[in-house]
């Protein structure tokens, strides 16, 4: 055999083993690691795991619900946060008619958006069902208006001051020309007047 063939097969040899000690350095460094952050040998069966658990946890809302509840009830006094926190969990689950092992975790109150018209209360609520078997986490934001009900039933309602005759908005709890206070709001009710995916 030739000194040339001799040294191209030992340096060949040479860098096989060094390949073969190089992937099994980096083989026990990559179990090291799967085993620190996912508490699995296996670093594709930790990442399926996180992708698995990320899927299946309730999705974060953004709730105000102790910053909301003293404004709403100075508009509505007798306004229920349980009741109407209910009543999404049914408007929701209606919602999703069609989707399987549907469940609502919790919902909150965002948003509170009076306006001389209307008065929304905008709702976030996470829900789980499964889809194409398998269990996904989605946020949805319901918008609970209270609607003006008969005559008033425009945009434009308004009452009449008892005392002066002035025009008092919806939702006004005194009149803004001689400040009489009103004993009741304009009568109307709560709906659902938007469900959507956030």
């Amino acid at each position: 055999m030739k000194t040339g063939t001799i040294i191209f097969l030992a340096v060949l040899g040479a860098l096989v083993v060094l390949g073969l000690l190089g992937g099994l350095y980096l083989r026990r460094r990559v179990r090291r690691f799967s085993r620190m952050a996912f508490g699995t040998p296996d670093l594709l069966a930790g990442l399926a795991r996180v992708e698995t658990e990320a899927e299946t946890t309730p999705r974060s809302l953004s709730g105000c619900d102790s910053i909301l509840m003293p404004q709403i009830l100075r508009d509505f006094p007798d306004f229920d946060p349980d009741m109407a926190k209910t009543y999404a969990r049914r408007a929701l689950e209606e919602h999703l008619t069609g989707k399987q092992e549907v469940r609502i975790h919790r919902v909150v109150f965002a948003r509170y958006s009076p306006s001389a018209a209307q008065k929304t209360i905008v709702m976030q609520a996470s829900a789980q069902y499964r889809e194409e078997g398998r269990l996904t986490q989605r946020r949805y934001e319901l918008q609970y208006t209270y609607l003006l009900q008969g005559k008033y039933g425009d945009a434009a309602a308004a009452a009449n001051c008892p005392n002066c005759g002035g025009a008092i908005g919806f939702g006004q709890k005194q009149c803004p020309y001689c400040g009489t206070r009103m004993a009741v709001l304009l009568p109307g009710a709560w709906k659902f007047t938007d469900i959507r995916e956030c």
